[in-house]
């Protein structure tokens, strides 16, 4: 530990590791609110006294957020310094009772609503910067200060959203990948109200698991679902091999899935079935869904600067990894990639223009794929590292390119 901050050290499933700093101010114990339970109706209120405001420097309007039995929790200083609190988180408690706050941060609202100017930082794509002023239904999303590096993304709604702490800078490249694998195999429906990504393919599920953990969104907080897809009975021998399969591949506990679901097929296609990661947070799907995929899609459709290039050909990498397929000849050499779409959308448009913007000629389509062909292509794919998310699909492709006559 340093004079005024806290080393922690975090490690994907990769072996990738990276240090953040955490303000040692943050748990400073003189960092406590004292005060009284009074109950109302369905939840206890309490009274910031005065000394506590002089103390913290504390104004009505002021978002805070505090340590309660080993929960976070972020509040709005109501009139009257008055905070609610739920009842399920103090059960063991009732009106008169003594309580101690542990104060985290506190910030004031005009500065929780403002959203950074500038979209890199340091060479690094600032979060912030793509996080919607409100949710699609209309109420203010507020980004709380936590230091430096960090932040806690929260919106008021009834008793409030639980806030989601997130690393505020992030590899231009990675965040692009994840958010391309996102649009092809995430769900992205408007009406979706959880984050959730869907692969067959392990390699891709952990590159997207280890990028969300660098943002400070940890593994453990996901739950999985296993579909399995069979025109046979789902027996327990059946679900006990996808469980131990994914459980090991993924990195996660067995009591986080919480489902092995039958798929209707001809036949068994895949031995361990699909992985659904997700994680019910519907500040998640504000963050992801109507902030950095709206935002980062404006961007990659008209390109201006280096960056949105980057952001371009990352977005490509995560489709492929999603949407991808390589084909090749009886000699093993590639002759074309598809992209898969969904025909009642617009994504054929879409994926039309941003290979445009990549200087990628695309060829026919046929059923729901887009095809492309040609070696100066294949030449533009493999520059690109097209398929990297994807283990197999990129030891396919790769041997496949370099076996092309034009390589010999």
């Amino acid at each position: 530990m340093t004079s005024n901050k806290i080393i922690e050290k975090l490690t994907t499933s990769t072996g990738h590791s990276w240090i953040r700093y955490l303000k040692l101010e943050d748990y400073q114990k003189d960092k406590y609110i004292l005060t009284k339970l009074r109950e109302r109706k369905d939840h206890f209120m309490i009274t910031i006294y005065k000394k506590d405001r002089q103390k913290l420097d504390i104004a009505i309007g002021d978002i805070i957020i505090f340590k309660l039995d080993n929960q976070e929790l972020t509040r709005p200083i109501m009139k009257d310094f008055h905070i609610s609190l739920p009842k399920n988180v103090l059960k063991d408690k009732t009106k008169g009772n003594k309580i101690k706050l542990a104060v985290l941060t506190i910030d004031k609202r005009k500065d929780c609503s403002k959203r950074p100017k500038n979209m890199i930082k340091n060479g690094k794509l600032d979060i912030r910067y793509f996080i919607p002023k409100k949710t699609i239904f209309g109420y203010p999303i507020y980004i709380i200060r936590r230091n430096t590096n960090h932040s806690s993304v929260w919106y008021s709604i009834g008793g409030g959203v639980r806030h989601i702490n997130i690393k505020n800078f992030i590899d231009v490249d990675k965040i692009a990948e994840l958010i391309g694998f996102y649009f092809g195999d995430g769900s992205t429906c408007r009406s979706i109200r959880s984050f959730r990504l869907t692969n067959s393919e392990s390699s891709v599920l952990n590159y997207c698991l280890d990028t969300l953990e660098e943002m400070d969104i940890r593994r453990n907080s996901f739950k999985i679902q296993i579909i399995y897809s069979t025109n046979k009975e789902l027996t327990k021998e059946i679900k006990n091999r996808c469980i131990n399969f994914w459980s090991k591949m993924l990195k996660i506990e067995k009591d986080k899935i919480v489902s092995v679901n039958k798929a209707e097929n001809m036949r068994e296609t895949l031995e361990y079935g699909s992985a659904r990661i997700f994680i019910d947070k519907t500040i998640l799907v504000e963050i992801f869904l109507h902030g950095l995929l709206k935002g980062i899609l404006r961007r990659i459709t008209h390109p201006k600067s280096t960056i949105d290039k980057r952001l371009l050909k990352g977005f490509i990498r995560g489709l492929l990894a999603a949407e991808g397929n390589v084909n090749l000849n009886q000699y093993g050499s590639v002759v074309k990639v598809g992209i898969a779409y969904d025909p009642r959308s617009n994504e054929l448009r879409l994926y039309k223009r941003l290979l445009r913007n990549l200087n990628i000629n695309y060829g026919r389509t046929k059923g729901n794929e887009l095809y492309i062909y040609g070696y100066d292509n294949m030449k533009r794919l493999f520059d690109l590292n097209a398929f990297k998310m994807h283990k197999r699909r990129n030891q396919r492709f790769t041997k496949g390119f370099l076996k092309h006559k034009s390589n010999l």
